[in-house]
C-alpha cells in the first residue's frame, strides 16, 4: 500500500471532521425533536430548508434548556466580483456604491449571523427573555449601533424576526449607501467603506474669489450613531486632512441643521447630500478665511 501524501492526509482528516460535524448536527436535531415544546419544533420546521442553518441545544439558569438557531441574516452571501462586473456592466460601475445591494463581504469577512432561541419545554413560563441577537462583523460597528432589533424572540416567529431585523438593518445601511452615491455626483470621492458605508474620503475645490488661490481640500466624513437618532448635521464627524502623517486632522464643525424625512429615499439622499456640502463649505470658509 503506497504511503499517503500530505494532501491525502489532509483530505482524510477533512472527511473525518465533516463526518463528526454531520453526526453532531444530527444529534442536535434529534434532541430537538424529542423536546416537549411544540413552538421550538414548529420554528425548526419553518427554518430547516434555509441554507447554512445551524441548530444548537443549550442550557442556561434563566431559561433552562433551549434550542438556538443560527443562520445568515441576509440569506446566501452576496457575490460581488469586480472582474465580472467590468465584463457585464460599465467600467465606472465598479467604483460607485449604486451596484451594492448588500454589504460587500469578501471571503475573509464574516457575514451577518442571527441567533434565535426557543425553550425546549412546553411548560416553560419563565419571564426571562428568549435569546435573540445578531452577531456583527468587526467592520460593521456602526450598523450594530444603529440597527434596532427586538429584545426577545418570544413575541414573533423566527421568519418574522429574520425579516424584521433584515429590514431594519438594510434601511439604515441603504441610507448611508445612497448618501455616498449622491455625494459622488457632486465631489470627487477618493475612498469609501464598501462594507458598512460608515465613512467616505472626498475632495473639494474651494476659492474665496477670483483673486484668491484655488484650494484643493481632502476631507473625511464619518457617520455616527447619534446622527441616525437626531438627523442633525452637527452630529456628523468631518475632518480636514492635509496629507502629512505627523499632522492631526482638523475637525470641521457643521451647523445644527436637519433634513425632514421623505417617503422617497433617493430624494431624501439628494437633499441630505446637498445640505451636507453646503454646511461643509460654509464651515471651511470660516476655518480658512475667518468668515
Amino acid at each position: 500500500m503506497p504511503a499517503l501524501t500530505n494532501d491525502d492526509l489532509a483530505k482524510v482528516l477533512e472527511d473525518v471532521v465533516k463526518q463528526l460535524v454531520d453526526v453532531f448536527r444530527e444529534q442536535q436535531v434529534q434532541t430537538l425533536q424529542a423536546a416537549t415544546s411544540q413552538r421550538a419544533k414548529f420554528e425548526y420546521e419553518m427554518l430547516q430548508h434555509r441554507p447554512e442553518l445551524e441548530v444548537l441545544v443549550m442550557s442556561s439558569e434563566s431559561t433552562g434548556n433551549y434550542v438556538l438557531f443560527a443562520l445568515p441574516l441576509l440569506g446566501e452571501k452576496p457575490q460581488w466580483d469586480p472582474k465580472n462586473l467590468i465584463e457585464a456592466e460599465d467600467l465606472d460601475s465598479v467604483y460607485i456604491p449604486d451596484g451594492f445591494h448588500a454589504p460587500n463581504f469578501s471571503v475573509t469577512t464574516n457575514g451577518l449571523t442571527i441567533f434565535i432561541g426557543y425553550p425546549m419545554k412546553e411548560e416553560a413560563k419563565s419571564d426571562a427573555a428568549w435569546p435573540l441577537l445578531v452577531e456583527w462583523p468587526a467592520r460593521m460597528l456602526l450598523s450594530s449601533q444603529v440597527t434596532q432589533t427586538p429584545p426577545s424572540s418570544k413575541g414573533q416567529s423566527s421568519v418574522e424576526l429574520i425579516a424584521s431585523c433584515k429590514k431594519m438593518f438594510l434601511q439604515q445601511w441603504r441610507r448611508r449607501k445612497d448618501f455616498i452615491a449622491e455625494l459622488r455626483r457632486h465631489v470627487i470621492v477618493l475612498e469609501y467603506d464598501a462594507v458598512d458605508f460608515s465613512q467616505v474620503f472626498f475632495m473639494l475645490q474651494e476659492q474665496l474669489n477670483d483673486q484668491a488661490p484655488l484650494r484643493i481640500l481632502v476631507l473625511q466624513l464619518q457617520f455616527t450613531a447619534a446622527f441616525f437618532l437626531t438627523n442633525c448635521m452637527s452630529d456628523l464627524q468631518v475632518v480636514l486632512l492635509d496629507g502629512e502623517a505627523d499632522t492631526a486632522p482638523v475637525p470641521v464643525a457643521l451647523a445644527a441643521s436637519s433634513t425632514p424625512p421623505s417617503p422617497d429615499p433617493i430624494a431624501h439622499s439628494q437633499t441630505c447630500a446637498s445640505q451636507f456640502l453646503e454646511s461643509t463649505r460654509k464651515s471651511l470658509l470660516r476655518h480658512l478665511y475667518g468668515e
